[in-house]
């Protein structure tokens, strides 16, 4: 995973290595938090891309999204499930 700048007339620039942990479906928290879904789980990288913990469901991970009211649930997509897990931080709504 990669992240840019982004330059006043909308190009990206400086592109560096954010996390190399490989995953798909990806949600930010209002503190800039990156939860990225994978085989293990969802990962939760702080806004520098360290890990700084993981959402261990025992199944595939597809896909994620913040809802409720306050945004600070977080609901996940499994294999086999859907997961409702309360958060402290809020989710950035879309």
């Amino acid at each position: 995973m990669r992240r840019y700048e982004i330059a006043a007339d909308g190009t990206l620039k400086n592109g560096k290595i954010f996390s190399t942990i490989i995953g798909d479906g990806l949600k930010v928290d209002t503190r800039g938090n990156v939860y990225l879904c994978n085989w293990q789980g969802v990962h939760v990288l702080s806004p520098n891309g360290r890990e700084i913990g993981l959402i261990a469901l025992g199944e595939s991970v597809t896909n994620l999204n913040w809802g409720d009211e306050d945004y600070k649930t977080l609901y996940i997509v499994a294999a086999s499930n859907i997961y409702k897990v309360r958060m402290k931080i809020p989710g950035i709504k879309p």
